[in-house]
């Protein structure tokens, strides 16, 4: 036991340990997608289609509403009503 303690350096232990300001972005990274994740449920079937469509996807509004077989105006108003609800979420989380 005393050999390895006189072989191991404490540079060694200190380049195996995780960098804790890596491990805390990362978790407030996971946190902040679990929050938006779990806001994204509360929206209609709709508002999650076309906010998926559009800022996943990057996919134009006459497209979205070709698919979804609605006019653009209506995918407009979900678009809005769907990120009126989410930021209105977030914010309600935060408090």
């Amino acid at each position: 036991m005393d050999h390895y303690r006189r072989e191991t350096s404490t540079e060694e232990l200190t380049d195996n340990l995780p960098n804790t300001e890596d491990t805390e972005n990362a978790t407030e990274h996971n946190l902040s997608q679990n929050r938006v994740r779990e806001a994204l449920h509360k929206l209609t079937e709709d508002q999650q289609q076309v906010i998926a469509l559009k800022f996943l996807e990057g996919w134009e509004n006459e497209d979205i509403a070709r698919v979804l077989n609605k006019p653009v105006g209506a995918v407009k108003s979900l678009q809005h009503r769907a990120l009126a609800r989410l930021q209105k979420t977030l914010l309600e989380d935060e408090v």
